[in-house]
């Protein structure tokens, strides 16, 4: 749309002081409009203002909590991590870090972050030395479910167990679903984590669009289908100190499988700091893979492939393990 600022003509032609504006519509054709009536006929603004923080913020949650609590004591929690990350977009985090910390116990899972896109870095921490203790999950499942998804900002996690629906049990026919337990979403989007736990899944952590994964100690627990690490449309999974991956299959399962799952630019960087252990029985499609790629990359660092647990590969032409 195009403005032109005219002196002299008011909207009935006469002479006058009135600027008026000219412009022009999609249809090509101009329209007259005084500034008084562009103003006087323009919406009301709607203005909202956001608590900049001078330094670190803390909420806690609670499964007994409530979501009208302020959540910023321990005697006053919040309920849901989903509200929490709903008042964040009420904050500008000037820089600070806010924490979320969970009290023991279970909490609704389907929860999107993208709250951090200012600066500043937003952590959720459970119970760092049992994650068990903590649990997300979500009870019933679609055909695209997401436990829990970051996308936009920093963020740090630990202490969790994220898990698909209990009613879901091994050996479920999964062809119809396709069930993410974490997912980091775009580029802009860092997270790092450790001390993870993922119980039931489908594809159990996921960087995709360029998300970037700095990924610590992890335990995966029975899995009845997919991929425990899949990075697609340039995600990366980078370690992010010494670490410890133990990864496990179930004996009977059904779909394609393998440890690691590169599609279209994923990027896997491991290491001699990084141990995987785990159960190498993936049976399916493609049974007992340590990793399937498809124009991706794994970037070992003298980590020998070996240490992926797995009997075979599967890579095509335009993948490499470097």
């Amino acid at each position: 749309m195009m403005y032109l600022i005219k002196k002299g003509l008011i909207p009935d032609g006469q002479p006058g002081s009135e600027s008026q504006i000219t412009f022009y519509g999609s249809d090509g054709k101009p329209r007259l409009c005084s500034v008084n009536q562009l103003l006087s006929n323009a919406p009301t603004p709607i203005i909202t203002t956001r608590t900049t923080l001078n330094s670190d913020r803390i909420y806690y949650l609670s499964p007994s909590g409530s979501d009208s609590n302020d959540a910023l004591t321990s005697n006053n929690p919040g309920r849901k991590l989903q509200s929490i990350a709903n008042r964040l977009k009420q904050i500008d985090p000037n820089g600070y870090s806010v924490e979320i910390r969970l009290a023991a116990g279970a909490y609704d899972g389907a929860i999107f972050i993208n709250s951090m896109l200012d600066g500043g870095r937003l952590r959720i921490v459970g119970d760092t030395n049992n994650p068990t203790n903590v649990l997300i999950n979500q009870l019933h499942i679609n055909s695209t479910s997401r436990i829990l998804t970051f996308e936009g900002g920093k963020y740090y996690l630990e202490g969790v167990t994220l898990e698909l629906a209990s009613d879901l049990a091994q050996g479920t026919n999964w062809n119809n679903y396709i069930a993410w337990n974490l997912v980091v979403d775009g580029f802009g989007t860092d997270v790092e984590y450790n001390n993870l736990r993922i119980g039931r899944n489908l594809i159990g952590i996921t960087a995709i669009n360029g998300g970037l994964i700095r990924y610590g100690n992890t335990t995966f627990a029975a899995i009845s289908r997919a991929y425990e690490l899949y990075a697609e449309a340039n995600g990366v999974f980078q370690r992010r100190n010494a670490s410890a991956i133990t990864m496990a299959r179930p004996n009977s399962n059904s779909g394609n499988n393998s440890h690691i799952r590169g599609n279209a630019g994923g990027i896997f960087f491991t290491g001699s700091n990084v141990t995987y252990t785990g159960n190498s029985n993936c049976t399916g499609g493609s049974a007992n893979l340590k990793y399937n790629l498809y124009n991706s990359v794994i970037y070992r660092f003298g980590n020998p492939v070996n240490d992926f647990p797995g009997s075979g590969q599967q890579a095509d032409s335009t993948s490499a393990v470097i």
